[in-house]
């Protein structure tokens, strides 16, 4: 199945929202706003242990969304941010409609690194299987991104 990238601003529907988090529970872009109605979320991160850590990745259900927050330590390069949307992509493999902010980090080809990792985070071998498991996912949304981002993320 072929994902395809685009972009929007706001909140855009999504079935779940990525948003970056820096160590210490320092928060990514996005990720303010993304919280802001996230009911016992601080008792929530204290008791899974996410402190924002490069690898970790937490899934918050909320209202209208998955709110799933992605890990990435202190030192972001290049490689950190394809395997954080690796991680992403993993994780949102039952999701139609993916939302991220990833890919406004600060990074030079940030959305590219983004674009890529997020497609090897939902590719799948089934080949071999007894029952495939194909991921869902139509749309990685890039929040606030331009069309070059999405141009970017698709090659």
């Amino acid at each position: 199945m072929s994902v395809s990238i685009e972009t929007g601003s706001g909140p855009v529907p999504a079935d779940v929202l990525a948003v970056p988090v820096f160590a210490d529970r320092v928060w990514g872009p996005g990720t303010e706003a993304a919280i802001a109605n996230v009911d016992g979320l601080e008792e929530y991160l204290v008791a899974v242990g996410f402190a924002g850590k490069k690898g970790q990745i937490t899934a918050v259900p909320s209202a209208d969304r998955t709110l799933v927050l992605v890990g990435l330590g202190d030192d972001l390069n290049a490689e950190g941010l394809r395997r954080a949307a690796g991680r992403v992509g993993r994780k949102s493999r039952k999701a139609a409609r993916v939302a991220t902010t990833l890919h406004q980090v600060g990074l030079d080809d940030a959305a590219e690194l983004v674009g890529l990792g997020f497609a090897l985070g939902q590719y799948s071998f089934d080949e071999h299987r007894s029952k495939a498991e194909p991921a869902v996912t139509e749309a990685l949304v890039l929040v606030d991104g331009s069309d070059d981002d999405a141009a970017a993320a698709e090659a």
